[in-house]
């Protein structure tokens, strides 16, 4: 017997028709739930653990949001150092404790360690990028209640676009306390 034209008559191939579209439509799903697997752990923020807590004669050193930064927390003649850059560290993967975040829709920014007017520094470069470094810090505001930061953005951003809505939400460098 002959097979009509779309292949569907008698004695057409066994992968005809609606067997294809399931075996596309189930390779699909497979290739999106490994996706979906794969990233799931790089762009998730993690539970708080492992926390930087300051200790009593304890200095502590942390990294940042982008820019050339060093925290500090100020009480008289005590200080804390959260965040300090004058030592590099390793950035890929970062220390235990810290969290390089990328995004599904972006690429990661460029994390390296470099000089500015003779100091070490964390330089962060983006183009077209975005991604979070961090680390979740506990310091009892008490005893350390000033908070004191630098940072150097070498190109601003020139927008009159508001900051508070999604269409503004491009920062060259955020600080975010809770």
């Amino acid at each position: 017997m002959a097979t009509g034209p779309s292949g569907t008559g008698p004695g057409a191939p066994a992968y005809a028709g609606g067997r294809v579209t399931v075996l596309v439509l189930v390779t699909v799903v497979m290739l999106l739930a490994a996706g979906y697997l794969y990233y799931r752990d790089r762009t998730a923020i993690p539970v708080p653990s492992n926390v930087l807590k300051p200790g009593n004669d304890t200095r502590l050193a942390v990294v940042t949001e982008p820019g050339f930064s060093a925290f500090v927390a100020l009480v008289g003649e005590q200080e804390l150092t959260v965040m300090d850059f004058t030592r590099p560290m390793p950035l890929d993967p970062p220390p235990d404790g810290w969290w390089h975040r990328r995004f599904l829709t972006r690429r990661a920014m460029d994390l390296s360690f470099g000089s500015i007017g003779g100091e070490q520094a964390l330089r962060l470069a983006t183009d077209n990028s975005a991604s979070m470094l961090f680390r979740f810090v506990e310091v009892p505001l008490d005893r350390y209640p000033l908070l004191a930061w630098r940072w150097l953005i070498e190109d601003p951003i020139e927008s009159d676009r508001d900051e508070l809505t999604r269409a503004g939400d491009d920062h060259p460098a955020r600080l975010f306390i809770s």
